[in-house]
């Protein structure tokens, strides 16, 4: 994209970064006084591009799961534990959708095989907000059999698996 410095003036640093533009001399906040109106339209248009085009893309990679103490000691007693019909563990990789603007992402999801699928929320302590989303994600996916796990002690190698009915 052809970006003269007159036009490049009339951006925010916040666009030129968008547009994949470095900064110009004099270009910045006060630069914008003294702007011709045809730079500005050009600048607004370069910007649309930019968003549009995605010239400088910000494309969202998949990201590592971040695992807690708790959650990985428990991931590690489960693959050990849970063998039969080979299941699958997916931590923290499929978030569920439960209301306009509200999602869930399970810590881990057991996929097995012969179709059964698990998703287990591993708390050290449970606050309200948690509570419901786990109960209202049983209630509106009643074909994932949700589960609630805390440790028994602090040593993480007994564990109490709760089911959550919808």
């Amino acid at each position: 994209m052809n970006i003269t410095p007159n036009i490049a003036k009339c951006m925010s640093p916040e666009d030129r970064k968008l547009c994949g533009i470095g900064d110009f001399a004099g270009a910045g906040a006060s630069a914008i006084i003294g702007y011709k109106p045809e730079d500005m339209r050009e600048a607004e248009s370069a910007i649309k591009k930019c968003l549009i085009t995605g010239t400088n893309p910000r494309l969202r990679q998949k990201r590592v799961a971040k695992l807690n103490k708790t959650e990985a000691a428990f991931l590690e007693w489960s693959k050990a534990n849970y063998r039969i019909g080979d299941p699958v563990f997916y931590a923290q990789e499929i978030t569920l959708q439960l209301a306009n603007g509200l999602r869930y992402t399970p810590d881990f999801v057991m996929n097995r095989k012969v179709g059964y699928v698990a998703a287990f929320e591993v708390k050290g302590f449970m606050r309200d907000d948690a509570a419901a989303k786990l109960k209202m994600a049983a209630s509106k996916y009643p074909w994932i059999s949700f589960f609630l796990v805390t440790a028994e002690d602090r040593s993480l190698r007994e564990w109490n698996i709760e089911e959550v009915l919808p």
